[in-house]
């Protein structure tokens, strides 16, 4: 009963409260408001005509301001989006040569895989559809380029396929060292019944000269097709030798028409500068500008010097009595510039329209002001009497409105504080108090629900967790784990150790016998982490063990998994592997590099190198105090697995002595990072062998392991560490 009691005075004197304090803040209000319009009226008269001119002008120079800021964003980005479109054309025109290069590398260098494919000279019937040329030099008998064509024609469904399915790489073509020549495009008709030789050719000769994708200067084309551009690459023989060049034509319309597009506003136009400033390219240009910009170079020799040293970024110049930004940004696959100007004029105009409108308009308005005022004035009196008589008795009603949902809000906000969800707040006030009374209901309820999904999400996380764990007691033990590992066998100590990033990885190890005498070692390193890398893993070493047991060569097992792992790869995830076969009876190394970091062989003596059918397999080596060779199988490793269908693998073999040693890994220890974001480094992984390749199999790994933690300690694990050791002590 007190309880209660004591509500109602709360209540009470909070009403009380509520409403005198709404008479003191009402008729203050009122007075203060009063006090204050009847002298900001006569002030703001005295004022608005001196105003009105400064007001104009801050109102354009802010815009002026706003609008040069908004337009210098634009230009930027508008210029570095155009260079960037530019610069993907040509990259991708790059791969393209690339592409065709090692075709061609492969055509020449293997002529056993291929059947004879005769290439068609020039037909005016196939004019403008694409179609692959054979031509020659007039003083190039045709027997004497015959083989070589009927071979290289193989390179023709390649030619058309780029030309087919490419925007820009319309021309794709090769030439040879014996003159002959094969091109694919909708030309058939300009070289009809002509011949060519193409070594005497701009992109012929920068390409011969160079050993990856070049670009030549503009030329003029030899069929009197217009200006160009090509991009060229070398291919070799076996021996290292030039054999021909692989080049893709770029007509200068296609530049001229990325640059036509960089355009801003109504005076905006785009120019192309070379790698000597001056302009190829100046489309809808403003005459007056290029020339000023052609005769006056010396006036602006900043912003050339900043055009030629590649910079990007945007000046403002005056020339001619006339205001241009200038935006300029370098391409990456050519020198060359690209260079946006927009007449500053163009950019304030809006701003300057804006001032003569404000002092306009504020002149009219000075006169409806004045009747204005007196109006005010008049109306303020008669609302100050009306409000003095209805504040008291508003003031209280409005009490009572306000004081009672807050009440009911204090008492339903004690309750849920308790832990009562199931409270509900009726409040039909018709204001913010019921909109606060509804958000009160309804945080009720969304805490409610919160924690129910925070179990939820408690209780799944802990299901995940425990499957993961379990999924990496699976993943380990299909990787060898018991160690010795072969144990009857005394001429091997072996061991390998895996720890993955996450719960579960992407490199694996295995080693197993194909048969009694031949020992298989793999190692490998799955693109990308976690589950995919894990499940990709599986396969990977279930092919790779199958094949081999299989009776295939390393090189056979490779080529073989290549083709499986490249059917259907929509993720492109691709593998780095390591493989090898050790005849335990003669020491004979068979492996094959399958884009995986280099191993390391430690031996007593120096190993000498067999040679494959095509190049040396060259070893950087390092020597210690204790005369033991510290040695990188540094050979140019193959293409990853799973990339690219039919990719052809490198055997290469070596002779192990008693006493030998190999190290296999993965990147995850050469990229171990500390807290200096220092990497690991092979320099430092050969320097942590010297110390411990004494130690055996199990005590050397043990140690190697040890040592990447202490350099990454505080840092958290980015990659799968994989360590194999294999030391070979001979019959």
């Amino acid at each position: 009963m007190k309880t209660k009691e004591k509500d109602i005075s709360q209540k009470t004197s909070l009403k009380r409260k509520i409403s005198s304090l709404l008479m003191v803040l009402s008729l203050t209000t009122l007075v203060m408001s009063g006090i204050i319009t009847l002298i900001g009226v006569i002030y703001l008269r005295m004022n608005t005509a001196s105003i009105k001119k400064d007001l104009g002008y801050s109102v354009a120079l802010d815009s002026q301001q706003a609008l040069e800021s908004l337009a210098l964003e634009k230009l930027s980005i508008l210029i570095n989006t155009r260079v960037g479109l530019c610069d993907s054309v040509l990259m991708a025109i790059q791969e393209k040569v690339f592409l065709i290069a090692y075709k061609a590398g492969e055509i020449i260098n293997n002529p056993e895989r291929f059947l004879p494919v005769v290439p068609l000279p020039a037909d005016e019937r196939n004019h403008g559809i694409v179609a692959s040329q054979f031509l020659r030099p007039e003083n190039v008998p045709l027997s004497a380029v015959r083989a070589e064509a009927n071979l290289m024609g193989n390179i023709q469904d390649l030619l058309e396929g780029i030309s087919i399915g490419s925007s820009y790489a319309k021309t794709g073509y090769i030439g040879m060292e014996s003159g002959m020549f094969i091109i694919t495009d909708t030309g058939s008709g300009y070289r009809a019944n002509k011949s060519f030789d193409p070594r005497v050719r701009p992109w012929y000769i920068l390409g011969k000269e160079s050993d990856k994708p070049v670009w030549t200067d503009v030329y003029l084309d030899a069929f009197d097709r217009g200006e160009l551009i090509s991009c060229a690459m070398p291919f070799f023989d076996r021996n290292g030798n030039v054999v021909g060049v692989a080049a893709i034509n770029m007509y200068f319309e296609t530049l001229v028409d990325l640059v036509k597009n960089t355009k801003s506003g109504e005076t905006g136009f785009a120019l192309m500068l070379n790698e000597n400033g001056d302009i190829i390219i100046s489309e809808n240009g403003d005459d007056a500008v290029v020339q000023g910009l052609t005769e006056k170079r010396t006036e602006f020799s900043e912003l050339f010097n900043d055009i030629m040293e590649g910079k990007n970024g945007i000046q403002r110049i005056a020339l001619d009595g006339r205001e241009f930004f200038f935006g300029y940004s370098a391409l990456e696959a050519l020198p060359w510039h690209l260079v946006t100007v927009i007449d500053v004029m163009e950019i304030i105009s809006p701003a300057l329209n804006i001032r003569n409108n404000i002092i306009r308009r504020t002149d009219e308005s000075l006169l409806r002001y004045d009747i204005v005022m007196f109006s005010i004035v008049a109306l303020f009196l008669i609302l100050f009497t009306i409000v003095l008589l209805v504040a008291r008795y508003v003031s209280k009603i409005f009490a009572k409105t306000i004081s009672e949902p807050i009440m009911n809000l204090t008492d339903a906000a004690s309750k849920i504080a308790e832990g009562n969800f199931s409270v509900n707040i009726d409040i039909k006030t018709g204001d913010e108090i019921e909109v606060l009374g509804a958000s009160v209901n309804k945080m009720t309820d969304d805490l409610h629900k919160h924690l129910e999904h925070k179990l939820s999400l408690m209780i799944e996380n802990h299901r995940i967790s425990a499957e993961l764990d379990v999924a990496n007691k699976i993943q380990l033990s299909m990787l060898p784990c018991i160690f010795p590992a072969f144990p009857d066998r005394d001429e091997i100590d072996i061991f390998a150790m895996m720890k993955p990033a996450k719960e579960v990885g992407g490199d694996f190890y295995d080693f197993f016998f194909i048969d009694d005498n031949t020992l298989a070692i793999v190692i490998a390193d799955v693109s990308e982490k976690g589950v995919p890398s894990a499940l990709v893993m599986v396969i990977a070493k279930t092919l790779i063990k199958s094949k081999a047991q299989a009776g295939l060569s390393p090189k056979e097992v490779f080529e073989s998994v290549n083709n499986i792992l490249n059917e259907n790869n929509d993720a492109a995830m691709f593998v780095t592997a390591f493989l090898g076969y050790l005849d335990l009876r003669t020491g004979v190394f068979k492996y094959v590099n399958a884009g995986h970091n280099p191993s390391v062989l430690v031996s007593k003596q120096k190993i000498e190198q067999e040679k494959d059918n095509s190049e040396n397999n060259p070893i950087e080596k390092q020597i210690d105090e204790d005369n033991l060779h510290y040695e990188w199988l540094m050979a140019k490793p193959d293409f990853v697995l799973g990339g690219f269908r039919d990719i052809l693998y490198t055997q290469k073999e070596i002779i192990f002595e008693p006493g030998n040693m190999l190290f296999l890994y993965t990147d995850g220890i050469t990229e171990a990072i500390n807290k200096n974001n220092e990497m690991f480094e092979e320099e430092k992984l050969l320097e942590a062998l010297k110390r411990f390749s004494r130690l055996n199999a199990k005590d050397l790994t043990e140690s190697i392991r040890k040592e990447i933690e202490d350099f990454s300690v505080g840092v958290e694990q980015s990659d799968d560490i994989t360590l194999l050791v294999l030391k070979y002590k001979g019959k």
